[in-house]
């Protein structure tokens, strides 16, 4: 009985790319089998175990574009699609981004954990190297992984009227320190709850390698 759905996702990026097909995005979202009352052990099982509904995803390669080859897949789109999916499960609920080393199928250096009030309800990052190595991965690939039975249910959705004018969007520049996460820059925005900001979203991080490169 399975005790997480990433190692069968991993697995069909490996599946995919065997049959020539590196761009990939796939979820799962269904039970897994936890002992009950305990962590993990080799002792013998007593009690029925915990069966949580988990949502999770992976994605390799490419994202899709309208013109031209996309750009490569990174963490944050893992990120991004966890938010997808626990908004789409618990609405518009605060969900705080903080950086962890602790998860073991993830890269130490590129992982996060996300936080729905007091509770860590999931993790996004890149795999760990040494997983990719063992699943026969080829390349960088990213997951996040969700604990849907710890965010709370939604209200039903409202009818909303359409708005009279149409939305628009900015690109917006921002110059700042590299010790900065992004997810810091997105706390302040949403702090101050602008009514007519409707979203924020990072559409790339650059970072000049010359310039930071010893002298």
């Amino acid at each position: 009985m399975r005790t997480s759905l990433i190692p069968n996702l991993v697995a069909a990026i490996t599946r995919n790319q065997s049959h020539g097909r590196p761009d990939i995005a796939l979820f799962e979202v269904g039970s897994v089998f936890l002992r009950r009352g305990e962590g993990a052990s080799e002792r013998p099982i007593h009690q029925l175990a915990d069966e949580p509904l988990w949502a999770a995803g992976v994605f390799a390669g490419r994202r899709p574009a309208h013109i031209g080859p996309g750009t490569p897949y990174d963490a944050l789109d893992a990120k991004a699609y966890a938010l997808v999916a626990i908004h789409a499960v618990a609405g518009d609920v605060a969900v705080r981004a903080r950086a962890t080393s602790t998860v073991a199928y993830l890269h130490p250096g590129v992982a996060g954990e996300l936080v729905v009030g007091d509770e860590v309800v999931g993790w996004f990052g890149e795999l760990h190297p040494e997983l990719r190595g063992t699943l026969g991965v080829d390349g960088a690939a990213f997951a996040f992984d969700l604990d849907l039975t710890k965010l709370p249910l939604a209200r039903p959705a409202q009818m909303k009227p359409i708005p009279r004018f149409p939305g628009s969007a900015r690109d917006v520049s921002l110059l700042l320190a590299e010790d900065i996460p992004a997810a810091r820059i997105e706390d302040v925005i949403s702090a101050v709850a602008e009514p007519l900001v409707s979203g924020v979203r990072l559409l790339e991080d650059f970072r000049d390698a010359a310039s930071s490169a010893p002298a």
